[in-house]
Formats: C-alpha cells, structure tokens, sequence
C-alpha cells in the first residue's frame, strides 16, 4: 500500500484506546474464503434486533428498532468498499467495525470507506450504535471474503 494510500485510510480509521490506529493492510497469508451459502446470525437487545451476514461479495451487521431507524456496516468484497450507515438519532456516531485476516480490527465511523486488499482473504463485521458501553451491538459476523 502506497504512502497516499495509507494516509486516506488513516483518515477514515479511529485510533483504538490504546492510541493505535490499526489499519486494513494488504495481506500475505493464504486464507480459506467463504464460498458456502451466506452464514446469518441475529440478536436482540431491549428494543432492538441485530442480524450478520457473510457471503461471496458482501459481508455485514445491522441493528434495528424499526424500519426507518437502524444502523449498519457492510463490507463490499467487489469493490472493496466498506459502508457504515446511521439512521439512529442519538447525536453519536455510529461505530462499524471490520476485522481482516492477517490485519486486526479497524474502526470506522459513518460513511463510505474506500479500502485495499489482496483477494481471498477473510473480513468479519461488527456493527454498534455508538461507542458508549450503553450502546447497542450486533455479534461478529461469519467471515465473509475479499
């Protein structure tokens, strides 16, 4: 990844507590990609309800209390894109986590997020309403592939 690279996904990267900014990097490891049937889980918490998919090209969490207040990350294997949305009025940001072989977890807020990696690799997708210990949080997704 080049030096201009790295600088636009340190722009859209949180730094964790520890003062580290963890950052989706090009990988080397071999992986076993998700080829299977998309893998769901779902989730409740008081008044909310959260599902995860993974699958070939998209891999994600949403949490919602209704039709029209949800939030949710997804990652979009064909264009390495990585959405974090936030319909959930609560003056806080939402809070899309991705997780990729070989990387760590990066943290991301609302919007798009323009990202690199090397193919069949695996990503997983954590979605939270905010980054409060009160906020709602959906489960890792299944690993999803890049």
């Amino acid at each position: 990844m080049d030096t201009q690279r790295i600088r636009a996904v340190l722009k859209n990267a949180a730094v964790v507590s520890t003062g580290v900014v963890v950052l989706p990097a090009v990988f080397s490891a071999a992986a076993s990609a998700s080829t299977a049937k998309p893998a769901e889980s779902t989730q409740e918490a008081p008044g909310w309800k959260c599902r995860t998919w993974a699958g070939e090209h998209n891999t994600g969490a949403k949490c919602w209390k209704s039709e029209s207040v949800y939030v949710s990350a997804n990652y979009r294997e064909n264009v390495d894109k990585f959405d974090v949305i936030d319909h959930f009025d609560n003056d806080r940001s939402t809070i899309g986590y991705l997780q990729a072989q070989g990387s760590g977890t990066a943290i991301f807020t609302n919007g798009t997020h323009d990202l690199e990696f090397t193919e069949d690799n695996w990503v997983r997708v954590k979605v939270c309403t905010s980054s409060s210990p009160k906020g709602v949080c959906s489960p890792w997704s299944a690993k999803g592939s890049t």
